[in-house]
């Protein structure tokens, strides 16, 4: 009777910190980070999709570049979709998906804790230092897909050591299910697939589930697999051969050899804080702090009777082999590496009392600290200030050749993004001839541009290559368009390493 009105006042406690850390994030949703155009790149399909009540369409701000429909990011589409009938078509609404979903995962996270350690406490401080770290705190602010994977990967991870004593093939299917459902989600749904699969390894070598819990494990997640690409062939015949296509333009096809040697020199990106448009938060601390945590683990050995805590480094092994597989080292994708080492830290703290409370309220106070230096900068920069500017002087109704960025403020299909302009040579068009062809009527041009276009090659990854058209748009802007309004703003400028070295200036030119 003690026991359990202990366990109801610490759901109450859980409860009221979950609805705090999500009302004081909420307020600032739309400062913290930088809007990225890639929320944009999302939510502008989730809007053709919605708008055209079809689910097998691609970006409409893209003509040139070559975008093929498939079903592998179905489900998020469709959350996404809920939340814009909803609340409307915003930055808001998008990011509101990835804050919810970053809540539940701080839920589920504290109650992975309280499966590895006996004390709620410790649980608890565990819990208190995720929900602080700055880079969970980006990841549940970015409309990207991130948010929802965090969800499940904290989720299957819970379940898959709360069962590891009484292990049943009921819990296979579920936990198949759940993997199975995040390849709707986002492709890195892989990452999720291999540290579960590699703690089954580790449970299987423990003895606590036999090989048949693992084939069904595989069955269950095959067959959603095939059903999603199934489905993707509904939209494109040739969905496997384009999907490939598409990922070699983003090192995928590398080998495996190749890939693997991309994983030190990416966290090197992530301690110096190296980053091309994706905010990269100051995380030295934590990433120090896990590399020693994962060193004295494997050096302690792998013991049965720290069967628990080894779930984690099995786990955390899976997920750095499925970030190797796939090639794709991006910034926002260390939350994952993040979830589980923090756990990973939690329980090897899990020792002396006093020693354990002493240096998580250390650590606690100083990532708080951080987190608020890093947070603090931006909200200075609000992102509704920049649409407001361009509303008052582009109709939205307007057909604009602009970045991604600027998509909330006009209708459906009305909107080029500059990144079309690659392709301009190989369709052997010239820059006026684009604006023709597409009744473009506003320009809204970036100082960037210029920037990248005096250090190219350097930065070509942003646009492709500006030389072929560059003196072209120049003639253009300067004889066949007028310039109708220009203001300073951080959004002009999408490298994140120069963003506030200057005030950066867009430009606005109207098409005589």
């Amino acid at each position: 009777m003690h026991q359990q009105q202990i366990n109801k006042k610490n759901n109450w406690v859980l409860i009221v910190f979950l609805i705090a850390w999500f009302l004081v994030n909420l307020s600032f949703l739309t400062q913290f980070p930088f809007m990225h155009s890639d929320e944009t790149w999302l939510s502008t399909l989730s809007r053709n999709m919605m708008t055209q009540g079809d689910f097998g369409v691609t970006e409409s701000v893209f003509d040139l570049v070559p975008r093929y429909p498939h079903a592998i990011k179905i489900v998020f589409h469709v959350i996404q979709i809920a939340f814009i009938k909803v609340f409307s078509y915003e930055l808001f609404s998008v990011r509101l998906v990835s804050l919810i979903f970053g809540t539940a995962t701080i839920y589920f996270f504290y109650q992975l804790l309280d499966e590895l350690v006996d004390s709620k406490w410790l649980a608890g401080l565990g819990t208190l230092l995720l929900a602080l770290d700055v880079q969970f705190v980006y990841a549940a602010h970015l409309a990207r897909a991130e948010a929802l994977l965090m969800m499940m990967l904290v989720l299957a991870l819970w379940l898959v050591i709360r069962w590891r004593d009484d292990h049943e093939f009921k819990h296979d299917m579920l936990l198949g299910c759940l993997l199975g459902v995040s390849i709707g989600i986002h492709p890195n749904s892989l990452f999720l697939a291999l540290a579960i699969g590699f703690v089954y390894l580790w449970q299987w070598r423990d003895g606590n589930i036999s090989f048949r819990n693992i084939l069904l494990l595989i069955l269950v997640v095959s067959l959603f697999a095939g059903f999603f690409v199934g489905f993707s062939y509904l939209f494109d015949s040739e969905f496997i051969p384009h999907y490939l296509s598409f990922g070699s333009t983003l090192g995928v096809a590398q080998t495996f050899g190749d890939k693997l040697k991309g994983l030190i020199p990416y966290f090197e990106r992530l301690f110096n804080g190296v980053s091309g448009t994706y905010y990269t938060p100051d995380i030295r601390l934590p990433l120090v702090i896990f590399a020693v945590v994962v060193g004295l683990s494997i050096l302690v050995g792998i013991r049965k009777k720290q069967s628990r805590k080894n779930d984690l480094l099995f786990g955390l092994l899976g997920l750095l082999l499925g970030m190797v597989f796939v090639g794709r080292f991006s910034q926002p994708s260390v939350i994952f590496i993040f979830l589980i080492c923090y756990a990973l830290f939690i329980a090897f703290v899990d020792g002396s009392r006093l020693l354990r409370n002493a240096l998580l309220i250390l650590v606690i106070c100083v990532m708080g600290v951080n987190t608020i230096r890093e947070i603090e900068p931006y909200l200075n920069h609000d992102y509704d200030n920049y649409l407001s500017e361009i509303r008052a002087v582009v109709p939205e109704d307007a057909v604009v050749l602009a970045n991604l960025n600027t998509e909330f403020v006009f209708e459906a299909d009305h909107l080029f993004d500059y990144r079309n302009l690659a392709g301009l040579e190989e369709n052997v068009m010239s820059f006026s001839d684009y604006i023709d062809q597409n009744q473009i009527e506003y320009i809204l041009y970036p100082e960037e541009m210029d920037f990248i276009y005096v250090r190219r090659p350097a930065w070509n990854v942003m646009y492709g290559n500006l030389y072929p058209y560059y003196d072209d748009m120049q003639d253009f802007l300067n004889e066949d368009c007028e310039l109708i309004g220009n203001f300073d703003t951080p959004y002009a400028m999408r490298i994140i390493r120069f963003m506030s070295d200057q005030d950066w200036v867009l430009k606005i030119y109207q098409v005589k």
